[in-house]
């Protein structure tokens, strides 16, 4: 079925940013469900998401709305390629360690060059804590989209 392979593919996603990718904060981040253009996520906030302060650093949060909105962009195309070039987080609520998030991250419109998302990061007591916003434009494959698949063939 089409959404059994969404979710797939999704998941592959999520786990090639956890294992190869840029840093350990995808690893907690637990897929919870799949559609067209919509992806939500659930994790538990650990010690690496933490500033000083003992909040959600805003810096990992912007990394998190990245790739994840970049994930329900995908879930509108075969492949998928692209570049951001504009995003905004608001931060609306301190995020503390140990507490349940769950993210929906969505692409709101999809044209032929860019896409434009959204990531709502939920507590859990239904509040919206951030919300991020990024525009994407949409490239064609790179030699970089070899070295992807071979990655995810691993997986």
């Amino acid at each position: 079925m089409a959404s059994e392979k969404l979710f797939k593919d999704a998941q592959t996603l999520l786990e090639m940013h956890s294992r190869h990718g840029i840093s350990p904060f995808f690893k907690p981040i637990k897929l919870v469900s799949v559609q067209p253009g919509e992806v939500v996520f659930s994790f538990e906030v650990e010690d690496i998401y933490m500033n000083v302060s003992g909040y959600f650093h805003g810096g990992i949060l912007a990394v998190v709305v990245d790739v994840l909105t970049f994930i329900a962009a995908g879930t509108l195309a075969d492949t998928f390629h692209g570049s951001s070039v504009e995003m905004s987080v608001r931060y609306l609520k301190g995020i503390r360690k140990g507490e349940t998030i769950h993210v929906k991250a969505e692409a709101v419109r999809a044209g032929k060059k860019f896409f434009i998302c959204n990531a709502d990061f939920i507590d859990e007591d239904g509040k919206l804590a951030a919300r991020g916003s990024q525009t994407i434009y949409r490239t064609t494959p790179s030699s970089t989209s070899t070295k992807h698949k071979n990655l995810a063939a691993k997986l």
